[in-house]
């Protein structure tokens, strides 16, 4: 008797279902870590981004010496510059995707920007900067991953 050469049909189907289970089972596994790290990088710039925006506002409205104006979306103000000189400065968002200062794109990807006013820190919020406004508060909100929200208050200290 010749001996066999080659797999059966048997052997062949249980080899495939085999390897299609076991891709099956990888691809359930391997997708959604890969999806979850895409979103977490996606949070993370975000939030590096929103921070680094934040740290540049405070910089900018802490030496701020004077407001001009302010609604929910735009602020104008003078600050000292390089040599004490006062410059003009306009933050505005339109209802886009960009918030800019001066015209400078500082952050992208906004999906809700607003600007609130208040005389004291426990105060009602107010839409429009007045006389008595000491602290804004500056709320952003990220288009990116979820839509994240971000709020911070600048205190106005050298605006009399």
């Amino acid at each position: 008797m010749r001996g066999r050469s080659g797999y059966s049909l048997i052997e062949l189907a249980a080899v495939l279902l085999l390897a299609g289970l076991l891709a099956t089972g990888f691809i359930l596994v391997v997708v959604p870590v890969t999806q979850g790290f895409l979103l977490m990088r996606g949070h993370t710039d975000s939030a590096q981004k929103a921070q680094h925006f934040f740290n540049r506002m405070y910089q900018e409205l802490v030496t701020a010496t004077n407001v001009v104006s302010g609604t929910a979306q735009t602020l104008v103000y003078d600050r000292r510059g390089e040599g004490g000189q006062s410059q003009r400065r306009t933050l505005h968002w339109e209802g886009g995707s960009v918030v800019t200062l001066n015209d400078i794109p500082l952050y992208d990807n906004v999906g809700a920007f607003a600007l609130r006013y208040y005389t004291t820190a426990d105060s009602a919020p107010q839409d429009d900067w007045t006389g008595t406004s000491r602290l804004i508060e500056i709320v952003l909100q990220s288009q990116i991953g979820s839509g994240t929200l971000y709020t911070n208050r600048v205190y106005m200290r050298n605006v009399r």
